[in-house]
């Protein structure tokens, strides 16, 4: 199965009021939009969760689609220089995607059927 996860913000990035993220299969279905309401809410933070989320999700040996480099770098290596309070989390989230035979693949953003949907629906308002 392919999974594909995008974030958005409600306003500007940071937000001062939130984010989320959404995840849709290869049959454009949605499978998970969830919003977070939280002060200084960023695109990184939404992506790394849209990500972590679907990893949870995926079944073994499926494919997961960003249009985030920087999660799939964080990700695939299971660790960040830059945000090294995550490392713990990003060590974890490459160890499941390794039980689970799970990859991680960066998309254009025109090819990401989730930020697609987030667009469409306005999600990022």
């Amino acid at each position: 199965m392919i999974y594909y996860t995008d974030c958005f913000v409600m306003g500007t990035n940071p937000s001062e009021v939130g984010g989320g993220y959404t995840i849709l299969n290869e049959n454009n279905e949605v499978i998970e939009t969830k919003r977070i309401y939280k002060k200084g809410f960023t695109n990184n933070e939404g992506e790394l969760l849209g990500a972590l989320r679907a990893i949870e999700l995926a079944e073994n040996g499926s494919e997961i689609y960003t249009d985030s480099q920087c999660i799939c770098y964080w990700i695939q290596n299971g660790r960040s220089k830059a945000r090294k309070d995550l490392n713990e989390i990003l060590k974890n989230a490459y160890a499941d995607m390794e039980k689970k035979d799970l990859t991680l693949v960066w998309i254009p953003r025109e090819e990401n059927l989730a930020g697609i949907y987030n667009e469409e629906n306005k999600l990022d308002c």
